[in-house]
């Protein structure tokens, strides 16, 4: 009783009321809650109570649930990952891609390890791994993706490739491996967009990456137009090993980033070079496959 009427007396003399008292209380609470949320939640999660996300892609506001997938940008974070509809749009479902070739097969092939149209050819990769087709919105965004220097669309399709194809990346690979451009095509573009995805591709795996393992000795022109001897007379001696690069690939998993996979004869020139430099083995990662004349094509299948 004593401490009690002392309390009450200390507060009389220092002239504060029970309401004031309680308006302190409720403060502290507001604080500590805020605090609590702030070290439960992500910094991501507070600024999206703020400041909605937008899809990346269609700049529609993007739900709950993305903050994970967020990299941090010029104003704070930004998602990387589009919206549902746009995923839907850009990404074709993994039981429709051939395995061996990234081609959009037939449902009869649905239960195979190819498809009609790689089953007759020889490769000298593993198999293929894509996004979808190369059509529609998909190729809409792969030709920005081409001349742009932030790097803004090559981070956002990687990182749907990161998420929806991870069985066949995760913990599959020791290193990653661009295919490169002629210089004189960087430097009309500006950029060379497999660099731009092998660089987020290893950050995402946590693997090492080799912009410089194999160069391109010649200027080629594009392949999607051109026959089938036209494409391997095309891409042969057009790539080198980098012989200071030689012990890095030996005995390696390499995942070969393009990001248009179209014939695959330039993939396979490649993979021949890596298979003699020593890698174990070799698997093509492109964010898009073009169709172009694979139905009769034969290139993929030199020795």
């Amino acid at each position: 009783m004593l401490s009690l009427t002392g309390r009450k007396n200390s507060i009389a003399q220092n002239n504060i009321t029970a309401e004031e008292i309680s308006e302190f209380n409720i403060f502290n609470r507001i604080v500590t809650i805020f605090l609590c949320m702030f070290f439960l939640f992500s910094v991501t999660d507070i600024l999206n109570i703020f400041f909605p996300p937008l899809c990346p892609i269609c700049g529609t506001f993007m739900p709950a649930g993305w903050s994970s997938v967020f990299r941090r940008g010029l104003f704070g974070w930004s998602p990387l990952l589009p919206c549902v509809n746009c995923v839907s749009l850009l990404v074709t479902p993994e039981k429709y891609i051939c395995p061996r070739c990234g081609g959009v097969r037939k449902r009869f092939d649905f239960d195979k390890p190819d498809c009609n149209r790689c089953r007759n050819l020889i490769f000298k990769f593993r198999r293929a791994i894509v996004l979808g087709e190369y059509e529609g919105e998909l190729r809409s965004i792969v030709l920005r993706m081409k001349t742009d220097k932030s790097g803004f669309y090559a981070r956002t399709l990687s990182a749907l490739l990161l998420r929806d194809r991870s069985k066949f990346l995760d913990g599959l690979f020791d290193l990653v491996v661009p295919v490169p451009i002629h210089r004189k095509r960087r430097w009309w573009r500006g950029v060379n967009s497999p660099d731009l995805i092998a660089n987020e591709i290893s950050r995402g795996l946590q693997i090492p990456v080799s912009l410089d393992a194999i160069k391109r000795t010649k200027e080629t022109t594009l392949q999607f137009h051109l026959s089938d001897q036209a494409r391997l007379q095309n891409v042969t001696g057009a790539f080198a090993i980098n012989p200071k690069r030689m012990k890095l690939l030996k005995g390696k998993r390499i995942l070969l980033i393009d990001d248009i996979l179209t014939t695959g004869a330039t993939c396979n020139e490649i993979s021949k070079l890596l298979k003699k430099a020593g890698a174990k083995n070799i698997t093509v990662c492109a964010i898009a496959r073009a169709v172009g004349n694979i139905d009769n094509e034969k290139t993929p299948t030199t020795k």
